[in-house]
């Protein structure tokens, strides 16, 4: 643990790697947009827009293009900026500079393949192959997880004396931590601390969540302390949700429920509305119903899908009235065929099928639709415990559902549903 005080002694705010020029910023900008409205489809190729702004005696700068060509990428619109390199060099004999070459190596990368990627960066002159643009083919290997290559490439940088910022080194740390190679995350990071190369947020966070991948909770914990105890650090809500579910995985449900608190803390409500799969999905697998019906409350109104995962959490937490409650609330504003399936199920799971039966009857007498499915379980739970009447009511109806669904549902539904009757049967 001894690098960490290298790690958290200065954090850089920028993983840029160039800021635009100031001539760039309001004008490019806009002129950005409206090169882009100009686009009916954006998988439309942007040359003829190009082209007919020239026509219009408009002036498109290098720095213009290079914004036009961020922008895009940003929007993983990767072709489409290939486009606009291929037109700045072969319609228009600009030279493209360090980050122009930066940019055309990942997008040909993404296109066309690393192969192709890698043909271009050796077309290069070496007086064209600066710190970016070995920078470009780290990330390259990186993204395609060749190993070898990418530490070739570092070692490469290294003795040209490029390896002198964090953006290389957070390439390799991210490459290692997807690998799972976590014994080499320390390496790096002492060597860092070594040359006096400024860690940044991105370098502690990669190492951070390679603490939380490999579940290695002495580690998580001595590294959060540093964390949160420097404040050119931001803790995010995203960081204690990775603590939180190291403690869950290690049942340690009271930790694991103070990270989530905490989390809940930094989130705005947009983003929690946005990530509420998360929440549910750790409160359930701590067991903390009071949480779940909470977030219920304050999120209900988001919609049929919410009400299906709440149920579903609460049922695996063997909460049948508690899912019963908010399935009868979910009846009065909404209709689909995902809350009844889970409640059947549930209830027939257990033995409780007059429960089951009651809960299916009381949702036809109120217009729900129960589907195929729904009924054929019924019919099965009856079989089970040889009440072969009720067995064959309720294969009618599933038969009599299927019949009804042919007009709306296609003929691979229906062979599907059968299926899985026969499935069962057998």
């Amino acid at each position: 643990m001894k690098h960490f005080a290298g790690i958290f002694r200065v954090f850089s705010s920028s993983l840029s790697i160039r800021t635009l020029s100031t001539d760039s910023s309001s004008n490019a900008r806009n002129t950005v947009q409206l090169l882009l409205q100009r686009v009916g489809n954006r998988k439309d190729t942007l040359v003829p827009v190009l082209e007919g702004w020239l026509q219009e005696g408009k002036s498109l700068t290098p720095t213009i293009l290079e914004d036009l060509t961020r922008t895009l990428r940003g929007q993983n619109h990767f072709e489409q900026a290939l486009q606009v390199s291929d037109w700045m060099t072969q319609k228009r004999n600009l030279q493209l500079s360090f980050t122009d070459i930066y940019f055309r190596m990942d997008s040909i990368s993404k296109v066309n393949g690393l192969e192709e990627a890698e043909k271009y960066f050796e077309s290069l002159p070496d007086s064209m192959k600066d710190k970016q643009v070995y920078t470009a083919l780290l990330k390259c290997y990186s993204q395609f997880r060749c190993l070898e290559k990418a530490e070739a490439t570092l070692q490469r940088m290294r003795e040209l004396g490029f390896a002198t910022e964090a953006l290389s080194y957070n390439i390799m740390l991210k490459l290692y931590a997807k690998l799972g190679k976590h014994e080499m995350l320390d390496h790096l990071l002492q060597e860092m601390q070594e040359k006096g190369i400024d860690s940044d947020s991105f370098t502690v966070h990669t190492r951070f969540n390679a603490y939380v991948d490999a579940s290695d909770m002495e580690g998580m914990q001595k590294f959060m302390m540093k964390m949160e105890a420097n404040p050119c650090v931001s803790v995010d809500w995203y960081t204690y949700i990775g603590a939180a579910r190291v403690y869950a995985k290690a049942k340690l449900h009271e930790q694991a429920a103070q990270m989530l608190k905490r989390a809940e803390e930094l989130i705005t409500d947009e983003k929690k509305r946005k990530s509420y799969e998360i929440f549910l999905t750790l409160y359930t697998d701590i067991g903390s119903k009071e949480d779940i019906f909470c977030n219920w409350e304050l999120y209900k109104d988001m919609g049929n899908q919410f009400y299906v995962m709440t149920i579903s959490s609460l049922v695996k937490l063997d909460d049948l009235d508690g899912a019963g409650k908010i399935a009868e609330e979910w009846e009065s504003r909404y209709a689909s065929v995902g809350v009844p399936r889970l409640m059947i199920s549930a209830y027939c799971k257990r033995g409780l099928l007059e429960t089951a039966e009651t809960y299916a009857n009381r949702l036809t007498q109120n217009g729900k639709v129960v589907d195929a499915f729904t009924w054929s379980r019924l019919a099965i739970a009856f079989k089970k415990v040889d009440q072969m009447e009720k067995a064959v009511e309720y294969m009618n109806k599933t038969v009599l559902a299927i019949q009804q669904a042919k007009s709306k549902r296609n003929h691979k539904s229906i062979l599907g549903c059968l299926h899985y009757l026969r499935k069962r049967e057998a």
